[in-house]
């Protein structure tokens, strides 16, 4: 339950705590007027671009947060920026995304050049300009008065340009949200991984170790395309900057299939969709791999883009096709479905399809923790059924189904420890072998739900009237073994002969008729070096010598405790 009170409560951070921070992004001591932009196939010079702008050919945008889809044009945009007071204010421009691969900004004053900055992932090792979990940033003193911006930006990766001119206040508390954001998401994933893995332990089942793989890839993305791991794990590899995103996207898709395989049992129920999903998976590590040996790297992540999507919507499918034959797969689907709707979310927001905010850049985040949320609920109720299930089969495994008594294989399993305590502790121990007299003419008579009512009445009086620690097993049929620790052959007789009387004397109340039901008893007493076997046979030689002596009567043998 704690798990699941993290897991809300950073939803709603995340909901509900970036607004109020994004409300002091801008602040009227300094504005950004215009945005406009433009994409070329070619690389322009400066000056070349500058006549563009002054052109008008171009495209003006009403917000500061850019996604431009995926191509390998050059994106040039330039920001209108005005000072309105009377010093020189420092700023920290936010220009792109920690995966865009070459960045150049220029500032202008009056129509001149004051000051031009470079970064981007193709720059080794990763600079000081790299924020992870924001992207590349840069900070600049604006003057008083009205300057302008210019920005150039390429990569063969989604061209997201999310600009932002913050104080210095406003960038520190915008980072601390970020970075804290950040952490909390990942801590609550990997307490779900934790949870998993103890589920994994604990039924020995395989979906909740697919399910920490899933979840651990989707960590792993997200901390490789949110710098993350430029910035500390692999800052001189533009190869790894390149593709570890987009190969950990790949696995992410196939953990998922994995998962959904495993949990909806989909090679039993639905063969011929485990067979495609099989080949589905191979397809794409195939295709990762050939796009990233020919070093395609814009092929490779529209591929990767698509694919992560595209299993999303296996698993949705797959679960559909599940209602029916899994008792939880409706609440996985839905599950499954607000998963997919936050990726697509990221997905076509990144694409520029829809546009950028933060909601819709961090839907795939939201969408996962709602996945979390449910998939922890309906994993936890599947486990309640389970452990139900196993302490039933437990419970059917050792008592016998009518009676509620133990069975024979019980006896054999708690009788010889019983019998090892009598010799250690050097006490004493009996045995009894009891039969219902007549039970078959019982039956015969007025038939087995009778006998049925005669076998519960008998064992009612039985556990009525003996201990806790007395062991008591139905043999088979009408007979009864029972075990009597720490008592002697007189006080089981005495015992024995009370329940024989109580037995004789409460009648069974039917709705055929009074029934008086009587038993026989033989009795034996544990001796040195005896075996359980010895135990019973003696016991029982001594019920056949009962029985023939007229039955509704102990026999017990002589033997003592030596």
């Amino acid at each position: 339950m704690l798990a699941l009170r993290l897991l809300f409560t950073s939803f709603f951070i995340l909901l509900y705590g970036f607004p109020t921070l994004a409300a002091a992004d801008s602040r009227p001591i300094t504005t950004l007027d215009t945005i406009e932009y433009f994409q070329d196939p070619h690389t322009l010079s400066l000056d070349k671009a500058q006549a563009r702008f002054q052109l008008g050919d171009t495209h003006t945008s009403q917000r500061s947060l850019l996604s431009l889809g995926i191509s390998d044009n050059v994106t040039w945009v330039q920001l209108s920026v005005t000072n309105h007071g009377q010093r020189v204010l420092s700023r920290r421009l936010t220009v792109g995304k920690t995966w865009i691969d070459h960045i150049n900004v220029y500032l202008f004053q009056s129509g001149l050049l004051v000051q031009h900055w470079e970064t981007g992932d193709s720059h080794l090792p990763a600079d000081e300009h790299l924020v992870p979990g924001l992207g590349y940033t840069i900070s600049m003193k604006i003057p008083p008065g009205k300057h302008h911006i210019l920005i150039s930006a390429s990569s063969n990766d989604p061209m997201t340009l999310p600009i932002q001119l913050l104080s210095p206040q406003e960038a520190t508390n915008n980072d601390t949200f970020i970075h804290f954001s950040s952490a909390f998401v990942y801590g609550i994933l990997a307490s779900l991984i934790g949870f998993n893995l103890v589920l994994y332990i604990t039924l020995k089942q395989p979906y909740p170790l697919f399910y920490c793989l899933y979840i651990s890839c989707f960590i792993c993305v997200n901390i490789t395309y949110n710098g993350y791991g430029f910035a500390w794990i692999y800052p001189n590899s533009t190869f790894l900057q390149d593709y570890a995103t987009l190969a950990l996207m790949i696995l992410h898709g196939i953990s998922g299939v994995a998962f959904v395989v495993s949990y909806l049992d989909v090679s039993r129920h639905i063969p011929k969709i485990y067979k495609l999903l099989i080949f589905y998976s191979l397809c794409g590590i195939v295709v990762f791999i050939y796009y990233a040996y020919q070093f395609d790297h814009i092929n490779t992540t529209r591929f990767a883009f698509s694919y992560l999507t595209l299993s999303s919507i296996l698993m949705i499918i797959t679960g559909l096709l599940s209602i029916n034959k899994i008792k939880d797969a409706k609440s996985f689907s839905f599950s499954v479905l607000c998963s997919m709707v936050g990726l697509l979310t990221t997905t076509f927001t990144i694409w520029g399809f829809i546009p950028y905010n933060y909601y819709t850049y961090h839907g795939a985040v939201l969408g996962v923790l709602c996945e979390a949320i449910i998939l922890a609920i309906i994993i936890t109720i599947r486990l309640k059924d389970i452990e139900s299930e196993r302490i039933k089969n437990k419970h059917l495994s050792c008592y016998d189904p009518l009676t509620n008594l133990y069975n024979r294989r019980a006896f054999y399993q708690y009788g010889p420890p019983t019998l090892e305590s009598a010799y250690d502790e050097k006490t004493s121990l009996a045995c009894v072998m009891m039969d219902l007299d007549h039970f078959k003419i019982i039956n015969d008579t007025y038939g087995h739900d009778t006998g049925d009512q005669v076998l519960l009445h008998i064992a009612h009086i039985l556990t009525n009237n003996l201990r806790e620690d007395d062991i008591i097993a139905r043999w088979g049929g009408e007979e009864i073994v029972i075990l009597l620790p720490n008592t002697t052959m007189a006080e089981a007789s005495i015992l024995m002969e009370r329940i024989r009387l109580t037995l004789e004397n409460t009648p069974l109340r039917t709705v055929k008729g009074m029934i008086t039901v009587t038993a026989s008893f033989g009795l034996s007493e544990l001796i040195r070096n005896d075996t359980l076997e010895h135990l019973l046979s003696r016991a029982d030689q001594q019920l056949f010598i009962a029985k023939q002596a007229g039955r509704n009567r102990i026999s017990q043998t002589d033997a003592l405790l030596s």
